[in-house]
């Protein structure tokens, strides 16, 4: 679906003529790059706001593709205000593309247990399974400090550090059993697929570990249930949209 922007100028017939040219182009060589995978593929042109006619054009859809950046030079630099209006107001699945596309094959999948993360992990379960296709079900779980002071003795500081890392070891290998139990229905499906728990700050390790391990996507569930808690993201959502450097399907 080609946007155009709403309301605009009143322009010469000559002028209108040439942008009807323009957008014919424009139309004809996405049609011509869509059905060389999708046969009937079709492009709409929609004079309405760009947001509202995407999300109303993608009712029934089973997902929606956005590009993520926009034109100001803020928005270079983040995920552009098109882009950001979709992914928090529509209530399908989000791709948004990063940089230029190319085969999917390596997933990220964001695993919390949470509701949202499970449907993530579901619609990833359901995907036609591309060759050599794999999946890393990842995990973050908050690393445990011990308690530090210059009024504690250096013997109980010891003590303290022993329980703080046997304590995160056990959190660890919880969460590793967790991953492992839900990633039954993505090898059932067919994926290859590898667990990994990390101990750190989900935000900032779920915006680094899928460009180190060169991954093509990060898939994250997207909080927001009824009313106007559909218009936000949940934060660590938030940040990764803005701060990923691969393509992320935000999933409701």
């Amino acid at each position: 679906m080609i946007a155009r922007g709403g309301s605009h100028p009143q322009w010469s017939a000559s002028a209108a003529a040439g942008i009807d040219t323009v957008v014919r182009e424009i139309v004809g060589d996405t049609e011509r790059a869509l059905r060389r995978r999708w046969s009937t593929a079709s492009v709409v042109v929609d004079d309405a706001a760009p947001v509202d006619a995407i999300l109303r054009h993608a009712r029934g859809a089973g997902a929606i593709v956005v590009g993520s950046r926009g034109q100001s030079r803020l928005e270079r630099w983040m995920v552009g205000s098109v882009s950001r209006g979709v992914v928090r107001q529509a209530r399908t699945p989000v791709l948004v593309v990063k940089k230029r596309p190319r085969a999917f094959r390596h997933l990220v999948v964001a695993y919390d247990g949470s509701n949202h993360a499970r449907r993530a992990l579901e619609m990833v379960a359901s995907l036609k399974v591309p060759s050599r296709g794999r999946v890393t079900l990842l995990t973050v779980v908050d690393a445990i400090d011990p308690p530090s002071s210059v009024l504690l003795p250096g013997r109980l500081q010891r003590i303290l550090a022993r329980e703080a890392k046997a304590f995160g070891q056990e959190r660890m290998a919880r969460a590793r059993e967790k991953l492992q139990r839900a990633a039954r229905p993505l090898v059932d499906a067919g994926w290859r697929v590898r667990v990994d728990v990390r101990a750190g700050v989900a935000s900032r390790e779920l915006v680094t570990v899928p460009a180190v391990i060169g991954a093509d996507v990060l898939v994250i569930g997207a909080k927001g249930a009824g009313g106007w808690t559909r218009l936000m993201l949940g934060s660590v959502a938030e940040a990764i949209l803005d701060r990923a450097s691969v393509s992320t399907l935000l999933v409701r």
